[in-house]
Formats: C-alpha cells, structure tokens, sequence
C-alpha cells in the first residue's frame, strides 16, 4: 500500500475521510496488528478516522462504528473446519465450495450492514487475500466489495503457498482458490 500526500485534495483537505481495516484481529504484536498500528498512524495523521471491522479488537483500536465479529477470527471453529477440509488431500469434497460459500454468506450478514454504516470511503483488506486462514472471510470480502464497489487496497504480506507449501499446497478446491489468492 503506497500513501502519500496525494491522499490530500489540492486544499490540503483528506480525499477519503473514513479508512476501513477489514482484519482477522487487532490486538497483541502478531505481524497484521504491528501492519495496521503503522497505517493506523499515517491515516490519522493526514486526518483520516479509523473504523475496524474484526474478528478480534483491543479496547484501544476500538474507535466509533468499530465492529468485532467472532466468525472472522483466525480461530473460528467453522473456518478451521473448512480449512482442514480444503487443504491436505487432493480428494474432491463434493459439498465444500458450497459450505465456504454458506459461512461466507452468515459472515456478509453481518459484516456487510456494519461496513455500510460506517460507509468508509477506501478499505484495507490486511493479509485476507494472501493466506487462506479463514476462507469464508475472504469470499465475504470479496462479496461486500463488489456489491459496494468500495475502493481499497488488499494489504498482503504473508502468502499461504509460497510461505507454508506443507500447509497449503495440496488441496482439493485449487480452481476456487485461485480466484481469491495469488497462488
């Protein structure tokens, strides 16, 4: 993610007000939370307010319109289910696109009405397209900015094949994956 001044208008006034982060958790020292303190910093610098949109926060990222959303946790009971089945075996499971798409479907729910009242200007998807922890997450992003059409940026920095081959390289929903992850 390039930010500069040009994130200004020619009267020095911010070109976006509202900057989403869609994000697994913002809390503790984890690489993503250390990524977004930094854009963080330079947003509210150049007078951008800040709105999370997480499945897990701190009391001290927790700022107005802010929202955490269990099923978007990196530990999500249903995501680590829908992982163990996506990765590991090159076994076609006839159903598992379709229960991705289910939870993805629950997650938009909620996560979809949050972003519209927050109605950011620009979002920062950090680290959901790079490493599929929480497939559905991904999808329901992938969903919501479309249906917006929101300007933003995918924020990547840790890639799931490239990374961990013995974690992600074998998998029976390689043609799904290859929509949403730079494999």
């Amino acid at each position: 993610v390039i930010i500069s001044r040009n994130m200004r208008g020619s009267d020095n006034t911010p070109v976006c007000e509202t900057v989403g982060i869609i994000t697994f958790r913002q809390e503790g020292t984890d690489g993503v939370s250390q990524e977004n303190d930094k854009l963080c910093t330079v947003f509210n610098r150049l007078g951008m307010r800040v709105v999370f949109f997480a499945g897990e926060l701190s009391d001290s990222h927790a700022t107005p319109g802010s929202i955490v959303i269990p099923e978007m946790r990196l530990d999500d009971p249903v995501a680590q289910a829908l992982g163990r089945r996506a990765f590991g075996t090159a076994n076609p499971d006839p159903t598992l696109v379709e229960d991705i798409y289910k939870q993805a479907d629950s997650i938009t729910s909620e996560l979809k009405p949050a972003v519209d009242r927050a109605n950011p200007d620009f979002t920062v998807a950090q680290n959901l397209f790079a490493i599929p922890m929480n497939i559905p997450l991904t999808q329901a992003v992938a969903n919501i900015t479309a249906i917006r059409r929101q300007k933003g940026a995918h924020h990547n920095h840790d890639y799931g094949l490239w990374e961990r081959p013995d974690r992600y390289g074998t998998t029976s929903i390689s043609s799904y994956l290859n929509q949403r992850f730079p494999w």
